[in-house]
């Protein structure tokens, strides 16, 4: 089975969007002056520029690095393609010569629903007509208020982008921590999609790496959603914001924790509830490699191999590299004291429960092994013996190679891409009331997002001596100069940051390498409550998600995700002390 995909035409970018769909082949051409047309059989449509989308981010399995597209049975995502209208300034214009009737193309020819992305079957709308509706409220001009990326900028990317021959699009991290992460990821994977980068060369391509993983994908969204005391949630997911209520709310309240390699304490928000949380369980089982503010209220600390004490698959890339390999690293040294593999820890623990584990049925001085289910990915995935690995071999797996992924990697029911989930529609009705509030914000309000640094690993850094040199003793609140100046301060100056959820103190940092209206602070800190970790304490920094929402509604609903950026606070100086 093939399915045709759409010829160039408009773009989505983020923070905005513009499509235009034309079927049945064509061919795009772009002029000086930044315009595009798309011609096709029956179809032509022209911009001048490019329609806008609100951003947000997700968490939704999608790993980071990864290179796919779409709601085709093997992402949570989804792309889409359709026909963009804007208003202001921003101009689009389309024609069509051909009735798009029931089982007719863009053509008005007869088509095969399984051969062609456009072909409508009788009673449905139109997959780009549903996109058009969504995108008609975001024209590059309304966008810009909101994100502060100007039209021009926008119309200038679209129009590069229409342009060049070979481009392809990638998303991090970043945008999964907002309040619409699904519907973000969703519209970054539609670029390639639409406008023919997908499975092409020099676009967008998804690896398999040593295992075919699309599959996985596969079935009805909806019924990746369960009811529970808390509203509607990811099967199988519950948001970090929730587990104080989980523990202090439930009817059936948790009763006992296993923290692996995690710092929950700091690294989720609503710091003070979890506190309270963490007192009232009957068992927190800390499993890591360094001491951290949550295992200070561990019944059981248990150490962890480091990474030189374990043996090691390159598990994390598949589907993610370009050129895929698999390779498998043997411990470089014993483990000290008595350190164990995290997963010897775990069924270890089934065992002693009376579960079914990796030790059962083994002789008396027998060793489990732990790389059953792994030798068994890596033989039917890609053929490649976990034996020849373990010998030092590595396996260079062939790369992504352009024009197999739909006919590989849809996985959907009818075989066909998904343009336009109906799992969305609640999302994206929120998305409208979002962008109103967004828009509807005062002037001069202050947004905060998370910041990294190499010298704090989220919070495992924050007890080492090492990290602490050269003067980095806490976390700034960076700022700004033109907002620095609004608010009368100066570098060093000590602030208040409050939100409608928290309020920290803070040191501010003069910076131009910010947008005016945002502020930043690393996260990981915060430890002046935590009196056994003599050196975080003694430079304790503080803790910015204690500033972010907990509760119903503090996450994203399709994915899960915490809200964690573009929080809006409010900063004032607070008078020197004696």
């Amino acid at each position: 089975m093939s399915i045709r995909r759409a010829p160039l035409g408009l773009l989505l970018v983020h923070p905005a969007l513009a499509l235009a769909l034309g079927c049945s082949g064509g061919a795009m051409t772009s002029d000086s002056a930044g315009s595009a047309t798309t011609q096709g059989s029956g179809f032509t449509t022209t911009s001048t520029s490019a329609s806008g989308s609100s951003s947000g981010g997700t968490s939704s399995g999608e790993s980071e690095g990864s290179s796919s597209a779409a709601s085709t049975g093997s992402t949570d995502a989804s792309a889409s393609a359709g026909t963009s209208g804007s208003s202001g300034d921003a101009t689009a214009t389309s024609t069509s010569t051909g009735d798009l009737s029931a089982g007719s193309s863009s053509t008005g020819e007869p088509c095969d629903p399984n051969e062609d992305i456009c072909c409508l079957m009788e009673g449905q709308i139109p997959p780009h007509k549903l996109l058009d509706d969504f995108l008609a409220a975001y024209p590059a001009t309304a966008t810009a208020a909101v994100t502060g990326v100007p039209a021009a900028t926008v119309q200038e990317l679209a129009a590069a982008w229409v342009a060049t021959p070979r481009a392809s699009v990638h998303a991090s991290t970043g945008i999964n921590m907002g309040r619409q992460g699904t519907l973000a990821y969703w519209l970054v994977h539609m670029l390639p999609f639409v406008t023919g980068r997908l499975d092409a060369e020099g676009g967008n391509l998804k690896s398999d790496g040593f295992y075919p993983n699309a599959k996985a994908g596969a079935g009805d969204p909806e019924r990746g959603y369960v009811d529970t005391e808390f509203g509607r949630l990811r099967r199988g997911s519950l948001p970090g914001t929730l587990l104080s209520h989980a523990v202090l709310d439930s009817e059936q309240p948790l009763k006992a924790l296993i923290v692996v390699a995690g710092n929950p304490l700091l690294s989720i928000a609503g710091e003070d509830r979890l506190r309270k949380a963490f007192e009232q369980l009957e068992l927190l089982v800390v499993i890591d490699i360094y001491p951290s503010a949550t295992s200070e209220y561990a019944h059981v600390m248990l150490p962890s191999t480091d990474m030189y004490e374990r043996d090691d698959l390159n598990i994390v890339n598949i589907g993610t590299s370009a050129r895929p390999f698999a390779q498998y690293t043997p411990a470089v040294v014993a483990p000290q004291a008595e350190r164990r593999p995290e997963w010897w820890i775990a069924h270890r623990l089934l065992q002693e429960m009376g579960r079914p584990s990796l030790f059962d049925g083994l002789a008396e001085g027998e060793e489990p092994d732990p790389w059953g289910k792994w030798r068994h990915m890596l033989e039917r995935g890609s053929g490649v013996q976990f034996s020849a690995l373990q010998a030092g071999e590595v396996a260079v797996l062939p790369e992504p190679e352009p024009g197999t992924f739909y006919d590989r990697q849809v996985h959907t029911a009818d075989g066909r891409v998904d343009c336009y989930p109906p799992v969305f529609g609640p999302a994206i009705e929120r998305c409208h009331e979002l962008f109103a509030e967004a828009a509807a914000r005062p002037a001069g309000e202050l947004l905060l997002i998370h910041q990294r640094d190499p010298w704090m690993h989220n919070s495992w850094f924050a007890n080492l001596p090492r990290m602490k040199k050269g003067g980095r003793t806490t976390n700034p609140l960076r700022m700004h100069p033109d907002d620095a100046a609004r608010h009368g301060l100066a570098d060093g100056a000590t602030v208040q940051v409050a939100s409608d959820h928290g309020e920290i103190d803070a040191t501010v940092e003069v910076v131009d390498d910010l947008m005016p209206g945002v502020v930043s602070m690393v996260h990981g800190w915060g430890h002046a409550a935590s009196p056994r970790l003599r050196v975080a304490a003694a430079d304790p920094g503080a803790n910015p998600n204690a500033l972010l929402p907990v509760g119903p509604g503090s996450y994203e609903p399709l994915s899960s995700q915490a809200h964690m950026t573009g929080i809006p606070v409010r900063v004032r100086g607070l008078a020197p002390t004696g």
